[in-house]
This record gives C-alpha cells, sequence and structure tokens, in this order.
C-alpha cells in the first residue's frame, strides 16, 4: 500500500501539529502542579502521546466504517510505524531522555499505543454525558477516558472515587480540564477538518 500521497501526508502532519498543541495547552497545570523542570517536560511529552494515541484511534475508528477491517489492518502495518517514526523525529529528537532509551523508544510508544487502541476500542460513545456532572472523568467515553489521562499527568491530588477511579479534590480542576479537553477537541474536529482528512485517505487507499 502506497502511503506516500497528500491525504496522508496531511494527515500525518496535522495529527502530530494537534498533539503537540493539545500538550502545550496544560503547560499552565504542569507549571502550578510540578515542582521540578525535569518534571514538566516529562508530563509534557506523555500529554503529547496521550493526545497522539487518542487521534490514532480516532483515525481507526473513522476508517473502519469507510473501509472495513481489512484494508484498515493493511493500511496500519505502514501507518502506525510511519507515525511512531514521524512522532520520534519530529518531537522528541531533543526529549527522549523522558522516555526509555532511544533505541527503546519505538517499541515502547508501540505498545502504548496498542494498549490505548485496546481501550479505547471498548468505549461506544466518543463524547461524555454533559447531564452526568462526574461523567467526564468517571465515565465510559472516549473523551472521559482521555481527560482522566490527562489528569493524571498533570500532577493533581487525586482521591479515590471509586475502584480504579481517581478524581481531583477540587471541583475547579474538574471544570477546568474539562473545558480545556472540550475545547481543544473541537479544534481537532473543525479547524484541522480531521474526518474530511480521514475520508480522503480512506478514498485513497481503497
Amino acid at each position: 500500500m502506497n502511503l506516500h500521497n497528500t491525504a496522508v501526508d496531511k494527515l500525518a502532519e496535522k495529527i502530530i501539529e494537534a498533539s503537540f498543541f493539545f500538550a502545550e495547552a496544560f503547560n499552565s497545570e504542569l507549571n502550578e502542579n510540578l515542582k521540578t523542570e525535569d518534571e514538566r517536560k516529562e508530563k509534557h511529552v506523555y500529554i503529547f502521546l496521550e493526545c497522539f494515541y487518542f487521534l490514532m484511534h480516532l483515525n481507526n475508528r473513522t476508517m473502519f466504517a469507510k473501509v472495513g477491517s481489512e484494508i484498515l489492518d493493511r493500511f496500519n502495518k505502514e501507518f502506525g510505524p510511519l507515525m511512531i517514526c514521524i512522532v520520534i523525529d519530529s518531537f522528541l529528537a531533543d526529549r527522549s531522555q523522558y522516555l526509555p532509551e532511544l533505541e527503546k523508544t519505538a517499541d515502547y510508544i508501540l505498545e502504548q499505543l496498542n494498549k490505548a487502541e485496546d481501550e479505547y476500542s471498548k468505549s461506544k460513545d466518543l463524547l461524555w454525558d454533559t447531564e452526568k456532572h462526574l461523567d467526564s472523568l468517571t465515565g465510559d467515553s472516549l473523551l472521559s477516558k482521555l481527560t482522566r489521562n490527562i489528569v493524571l499527568h498533570c500532577g493533581y491530588e487525586l482521591i479515590e472515587y471509586k475502584p480504579g477511579v481517581k478524581l481531583t479534590r477540587n471541583p475547579l480542576d474538574i471544570m477546568k480540564i474539562n473545558l480545556k479537553v472540550s475545547d481543544l477537541f473541537i479544534f481537532i474536529m473543525q479547524d484541522m477538518n480531521f474526518n474530511s482528512l480521514v475520508e480522503q485517505v480512506a478514498e485513497d487507499i481503497r
């Protein structure tokens, strides 16, 4: 499968751009909650990767509806490794000390990408239930899971809410994170025209 076309290149560029934009948006939380510069840089990397994993799953979910599992599997055998190489070359080149040794970085990201894909694929809903106050952190939607991961990386003091789920002590923290994740998701879907890009790639690889 030939991935060297304009649509794939544009999709790859936008995924990296959105992941970086996402990570940058949480710098204020990292500065407020984490004591050292090394901690902040490390968590900045992990927030970037969380968005990357999320967008790669969103791409899979959208493309599956267009081309089915067989073509999607063949596409991902090339697109996944390609994207990991781009992440390493474009984002992690000067940040490798915050992940395992450089020679293991690709394997680490692939392992985490597969884990995220497995977890996200269990969710039926994309968005959290706005009528349930804590659903953005306790729910089973894609955005709820993404939000939980972001909260964990942002260094908030957490308390047990139910087995396996922890919440911040301050409800205002939850609201702040919710608003940021919502705004960033709108940016991804609208400003980067995510669905249109994925649909174009799907057309090109049929």
